[in-house]
């Protein structure tokens, strides 16, 4: 016997944790469906915060913004923020009608959901047929784009990145500064999985604006512009968030190129401000909004780990290290605090330490099936063995991780894959496969108009030519990298291909 809830025209069923709809079956994490039970049981009645935190997270010591997240995730597989309302001060409620129900057989519960649907067998089975038509001809097109783009043709550029930076953060209190990367970490998850262009993963915003040295400046029309270049973005949004509960504002922008969209928003909580300004730069993109599966993890709502990436965009990356694993302590499976603490040891040089922490990771990873950040680990594994010069070794890492991405669509790593590879064939010595892979890599980099990637990927050129003693052709490789890395005002970069260019020059007056 198994109970369930019907919430309007929505299906729970928490043994499963699985909401039920007419379109999909989403999955909901566990703690977001106990607390998702909790507010159904109370049939409407409030439920306060310490409530909520002492019934679903009494294992563990959490913050208030763990609710915070929870609520976000269900506002967002329902579609509608009226079914959960928030009463400033006092707690959440469920706003629409409730039916539990109990099943006395698992096939009784299937065929209720049949039932529901209105899905007879020949249909189901008509679908399969259907569907499995149109993936064999995704295979093909897919084979033919992958042809096309390892043969030759370079993939047509996409039609726009979007970069989402950190939030000001004018709310007074410690307990609010998780708010300028989780909010940040917030609306980038969100765009990922409702537009088609590329929109920069948190780490990557946080890498760009290091090497931009933006660290400590605020984002004016000046810095802007300068992210512009240097992260070949077509669309930057900035928030600006002040206020206390009861009374929030954000500000935001939207640049483009040629323009820039600003606003206003007003509300009693943040969970209503977040929703709001979501669903308006959703509005804005174009993108149809659409129910997601939720079960993405809110990695920067959390003091220390806020406190972890300031040090990181300062160059503080012992400190950083440090923090990074005090984090993990109490969220050992906060993976953007595992990938940032890998990026902090291979920073420091220590690589040994970086590829036991990513070997670690992924084994937990592994069994929990999440496919992109699973293809990211391994590359950054293998980043770490390459330096240790395992090149074999970074090889096979890397041959995991590929289909992995694949599957993701994460082209930016699909791209860092390639650009390790082409390294690790360097190694080898084995200058053909490693002509290719740098050739793939800097192709991936200019579809999604990256040039830091594009950039290095010239750089890593110029040393295959080297190795060739190809002297002319090196000079031509590191000076298009300067070329690139001087337009984006990438100075670190501009500098490393200067200094090749002037060991190229020696080497020539040697010979």
């Amino acid at each position: 016997m198994s109970r369930y809830f019907q919430i309007g025209g929505v299906y729970f069923y928490p043994q499963k944790n699985e909401v039920h709809n007419e379109e999909e079956v989403i999955k909901v994490r566990p703690k977001t469906s106990e607390l998702l039970t909790v507010l159904l049981e109370a049939n409407g009645e409030v439920v306060s915060k310490s409530e909520l935190l002492e019934t679903v997270w009494n294992d563990v010591i959490v913050e208030e913004h763990v609710i915070f997240q929870s609520i976000t995730e269900l506002r967002k597989i329902f579609g509608d923020n009226r079914v959960i309302k928030t009463h400033p001060r006092k707690g959440y409620s469920i706003s629409v009608p409730i039916i539990k129900k109990t099943n006395t057989s698992n096939n009784c519960e299937a065929n209720q959901i049949n039932t529901r649907h209105n899905i007879q067998p020949k249909t189901r089975l008509a679908r399969k047929l259907s569907y499995a038509t149109i993936a064999l001809v995704v295979v093909l097109i897919s084979f033919v784009t992958v042809q096309n783009h390892f043969y030759g043709k370079e993939p047509l550029a996409d039609s726009g990145t979007i970069m989402v930076l950190p939030v000001t953060n004018r709310i007074m209190g410690a307990e609010h500064k998780w708010v300028r990367y989780g909010a940040m970490d917030l609306l980038i998850d969100n765009l990922q999985h409702q537009v088609k262009s590329l929109v920069l993963p948190t780490e990557m915003v946080l890498e760009t604006i290091k090497r931009s040295e933006l660290a400590n400046k605020e984002f004016e029309e000046e810095t802007i512009h300068q992210l512009f270049e240097a992260s070949g973005a077509s669309v930057i949004i900035t928030q600006s968030i002040a206020g206390f509960n009861g009374e929030f504002q954000l500000v935001y922008r939207v640049y483009k190129e040629n323009d820039v969209a600003r606003g206003v928003l007003f509300a009693d909580d943040l969970n209503t401000l977040f929703s709001d300004f979501h669903s308006l730069i959703l509005t804005s993109l174009g993108a149809k909004q659409r129910k997601v599966p939720s079960d993405y993890q809110r990695n920067f709502a959390n003091t220390l780990m806020a406190s972890a990436i300031d040090e990181t965009q300062i160059g503080n990356h012992q400190k950083a290290a440090t923090m990074y694993r005090a984090v993990l302590a109490t969220q050992p499976k906060n993976l953007l605090a595992i990938v940032m603490l890998v990026k902090s040891y291979v920073y420091l040089g220590e690589y040994v330490q970086a590829e036991e922490i990513a070997t670690d990771a992924v084994k937990f990873i592994e069994q929990n099936g999440d496919i992109k950040n699973l293809g990211r680990l391994y590359v950054w594994q293998a980043v770490s063995v390459i330096q240790q010069k395992k090149s074999e070794l970074a090889l096979s890492l890397l041959n995991k991780a590929k289909p992995l991405s694949q599957e993701a669509n994460d082209r930016l790593y699909l791209a860092n894959n390639s650009r390790i590879a082409g390294k690790a064939y360097l190694q080898l010595a084995n200058y053909e496969q490693s002509r290719k892979e740098i050739a793939k890599a800097l192709s991936f980099y200019k579809a999604i108009r990256e040039p830091y990637g594009q950039s290095s990927m010239y750089i890593d050129l110029g040393e295959l030519e080297l190795a060739l003693n190809n002297i002319e052709k090196a000079k031509i490789a590191f000076a298009k990298a300067s070329e690139i890395a001087g337009k984006s005002r990438l100075k670190q970069l501009v500098d490393i291909a200067n200094d090749w260019l002037q060991k190229t020059a020696e080497v020539n007056t040697n010979l």
